[in-house]
């Protein structure tokens, strides 16, 4: 059993097991694979305890409201999918419609068309159900405010609730607001960090005017303001386990290949492994994005190459430059002398 999945069952058994009704949080980077490892390994883990799972995405949402109607409408097409006519399952097609169709209806019968208040008694109990809200760093309403009603939502149904987040990233968003006050905080020589305190820079403050580069104000300014404060106080309250996710590109490098690569390019990325996985970890990339991009691009070049010996060395010697000239193309960041 890999990492991975010992990781998902220790989390499908704190949800199951727990006694307080608090969330889990997966925490990572962008594109390191919070949300693979959700929707392709823990999401697998739930079913098999017989958990429903449903995936909500935060991001650009702008209101409590679009957000408790959404959830609404895939809770309610989530539930019917459970009933039976006539010993038959509803087919999916029909699930998706019915939300809907009751909007249509309650509106041509000049009713409330408000589909949170039709789902009332689906969310009496949602002890078997788990919301996964992915994306909270990319919502367009306060965090603290999004993470306020999930809490909510948490304590009043029942349901388990696991989110997917970027904490590196949870408070730059306000960031670039009223940015010509805080460069005037920033810019502050009586504010000084840790690193700031030595007897030189205290002699410099007393005995003149300090004058920042405009690199050190724009430092100083997200050392002073990218962190979210309140974060920290409702994240205690709601988050009773947290899980930071970096996966290892060779645990996962088969299940990738195996869901975006071609037909035609299948067989010589499988046979490639160890030297992709070798080039990405010399150019210190860890995000899966980067490697599904690369494995498109791959794609594209590689069907040009007709007519050429399995077994030749050029035709060995072209393919393996196509895999690193791919990689380094959609690496973000690759080292200097690369």
């Amino acid at each position: 059993m890999s990492s991975l999945q010992h990781q998902a069952e220790a989390i499908t058994r704190y949800l199951i097991d727990m006694e307080s009704a608090q969330a889990v949080l997966i925490n990572g980077e962008w594109g390191v694979g919070k949300s693979y490892f959700v929707r392709e390994i823990l999401t697998r883990s739930l079913e098999n305890n017989g958990l429903n799972v449903v995936f909500y995405s935060l991001y650009g949402v702008d209101s409590l409201d679009s957000i408790r109607e959404d959830i609404a409408y895939m809770l309610l097409q989530s539930r019917i999918g459970e009933f039976t006519i006539k010993g038959r399952k509803i087919p999916s097609f029909l699930v998706e419609k019915i939300p809907a169709i009751i909007k249509i209806s309650a509106r041509h019968l000049d009713v409330n068309d408000d589909i949170s208040d039709i789902n009332d008694s689906f969310e009496s109990d949602l002890s078997k159900t788990v919301l996964v809200f992915d994306d909270l760093e990319r919502a367009s309403i306060d965090i603290n405010v999004v993470l306020g009603f999930i809490n909510s939502y948490l304590e009043n149904t029942n349901a388990k609730i696991v989110i997917i987040a970027n904490e590196n990233e949870i408070g730059t968003s306000k960031l670039s607001t009223d940015l010509p006050q805080k460069y005037l905080v920033a810019s502050n020589p009586h504010i000084q960090f840790e690193e700031e305190q030595t007897p030189k820079n205290k002699q410099q403050n007393n005995e003149k005017n300090v004058v920042f580069t405009h690199k050190q104000i724009i430092e100083r300014t997200h050392a002073l303001f990218s962190s979210d404060i309140q974060y920290a106080t409702v994240k205690e309250k709601l988050i009773g386990l947290t899980v930071k996710i970096n996966l290892r590109f060779e645990e996962v490098y088969d299940d990738l290949v195996n869901a975006y690569s071609s037909e035609i390019s299948h067989e010589i990325l499988t046979k490639m492994k160890p030297s992709v996985i070798e080039m990405f970890e010399m150019l210190g990339c860890h995000n899966l994005r980067t490697f599904i991009f690369a494995i498109s691009i791959f794609d594209k070049l590689y069907s040009l190459l007709t007519g050429f010996d399995n077994d030749d060395d050029v035709y060995n010697r072209i393919v393996t430059d196509e895999i690193n000239g791919c990689l380094l193309y959609t690496s973000p960041s690759p080292r200097d002398g690369l």
